[in-house]
C-alpha cells in the first residue's frame, strides 16, 4: 500500500496537476522508476479521481 498524501486542492486534482504530484513522489523516492502503477492507489494516494491520474500516466509514459 503506498503512504497516503493531503488530500490535493482543485488546482492540483486536474491532470497536469497530478502529473506533478507523480513526478515529486518519484524525485522525492516514494515511488520507485520501474514500479508498477495502479491508477486506483495512485488516485486514493493522492485524493483525487482517476481520471487525472490516467491522464497523468500517459503523459508520464511519453515523456522524453
Amino acid at each position: 500500500m503506498l503512504p497516503s498524501a493531503q488530500p490535493a486542492s482543485p488546482a492540483r486534482s486536474t491532470g497536469a496537476g497530478a502529473y506533478d504530484m507523480l513526478l515529486d513522489a518519484l524525485t522525492r523516492g516514494e515511488l520507485v522508476p520501474g514500479s508498477r502503477l495502479r491508477e486506483a492507489e495512485l488516485a486514493e494516494r493522492f485524493g483525487i479521481s482517476r481520471t487525472p491520474v490516467r491522464e497523468a500516466l500517459k503523459r508520464l509514459e511519453t515523456r522524453d
